[in-house]
Order: structure tokens, then C-alpha cells, then sequence
């Protein structure tokens, strides 16, 4: 049963991952607050799937829908931001809780490991590995001027906006070829404050890894 329910819903799986979580949950008096997060999220999920039809209602509620969301989000911020002082002022004042062992790291050449057993052995279970002798960037050194002879293409910018909500604070600046980019950031006044973020290389530029 537990199984099937992970399967309808991938809420449920948010809330319990195993059978052992309930039990566990029944042993330590938390079922009843399991329940209620279980009902909570069965009534979001009705609540969403039961928008009325009209155009009018349905803007109605999702506005309201929205509203909800946003008022929630606020509150997740300000306790984190509350959670964060906490734990700052803890560790300025050396009364955090003692750090849990420290577990070594396999260290593991290229040459050596293959990208079954890397699969397998590390990124399924979650485990770190240091991986050394490989070599990504062909014979050349990954140089501004490498990227800039390399890639044709044109990448989208971020900029600092300090009234921003979103993640990092930042928006849209607006869009170069990359080596336009390279060319100007360090001269250009404004360009100073964009930044390339958050673009995965062998999406932007798979040339920089050399033939397919």
C-alpha cells in the first residue's frame, strides 16, 4: 500500500520516503502531524484540480492561488533569514553543536574508473569522489582567449538588482556573443556588473571538449 501511494503523487514521496518513516513516526507520537501534512497536501492538490471553468472565476482564483503562494514564501524567507542569524550568532560564539565525524573521500584516476562504476558506486548512492588524471581541456589551457576563438555563440547575462526577490537578486541584462563579452567586460563600465551565471559548459560551448 505505502508503495502505491509513492506512486500516485510525487507529494507523498516529499512527506515519506520509506515504510520505516511511519513507523517510526507512530513510535515517536508524530503520526497525527504526519496525517495533517498528508491531508494539507491532498487539499492543495483538490484545490487545484477543481478550478472552476469560467475564465472570470478562473483568473479569480488563481489570483488568489498566487497571493497564498507568495504570502507563503515570504514567510519561508524570514525564517530562514531568522534560522541563518541563529545559527551565525551560535557560531560566532562557539555554541554550535559538535560537527559529526568526518568521513574520507575516495580519490580515484580516470584512468581507472569507469563511467559504470562511477555511476554506480558514487553518483546513485550520493557518494563524493575526487577524481585526478583527467584530462578535460584537450592540450590547450582553458584561457579567456581559448573560449573566446572556441565558442560562436551568444550567451545571456545577469545583472545585480538589489530589490529583487528572485534567486541571487538577479535579472536580465541583456544578451552578447560570448566573445564580444570577453572582450569588453573588463573595460566597459556597465558590463563590469554582469555576470555569465549559471550556464552549463557543455550546453553553452561542447566544442571546448573537443570532437563528439
Amino acid at each position: 500500500d505505502f508503495y502505491a501511494v509513492q506512486k500516485l503523487h510525487v507529494n507523498m514521496r516529499m512527506l515519506v520516503q520509506r515504510p520505516e518513516a511511519i513507523e517510526s513516526a507512530f513510535h515517536r507520537g508524530k503520526i497525527q502531524a504526519l496525517w495533517k501534512q498528508i491531508e494539507a497536501r491532498a487539499a492543495l492538490v483538490r484545490d487545484i484540480q477543481t478550478w472552476t471553468d469560467t475564465k472570470e472565476e478562473k483568473n479569480a482564483t488563481r489570483i488568489l492561488f498566487g497571493a497564498k503562494l507568495s504570502k507563503g514564501y515570504g514567510l519561508l524567507r524570514k525564517l530562514f533569514g531568522r534560522l541563518y542569524k541563529t545559527l551565525h550568532a551560535r557560531a560566532i560564539g562557539d555554541k554550535l553543536e559538535p560537527m559529526g565525524r568526518t568521513l574520507p573521500v575516495d580519490r580515484r584516476n580516470a584512468s581507472e574508473l569507469s563511467v559504470r562504476e562511477f555511476i554506480e558506486s558514487y553518483a546513485r548512492p550520493g557518494i563524493p569522489v575526487i577524481i585526478t588524471g583527467l584530462n578535460l581541456t584537450r592540450e590547450e589551457p582553458w584561457t579567456l582567449e581559448f573560449f573566446k576563438q572556441t565558442c560562436n555563440t551568444s550567451v545571456e547575462l545577469r545583472e545585480k538588482n538589489a530589490s529583487k526577490k528572485s534567486w541571487g537578486r538577479l535579472q536580465d541584462a541583456g544578451e552578447l556573443p560570448l566573445a564580444e563579452f570577453i572582450d569588453t567586460f573588463a573595460t566597459n563600465a556597465t558590463r563590469k556588473k554582469w555576470y555569465l551565471h549559471d550556464r552549463p559548459l557543455p550546453l553553452l560551448c561542447p566544442e571546448v571538449f573537443g570532437p563528439a
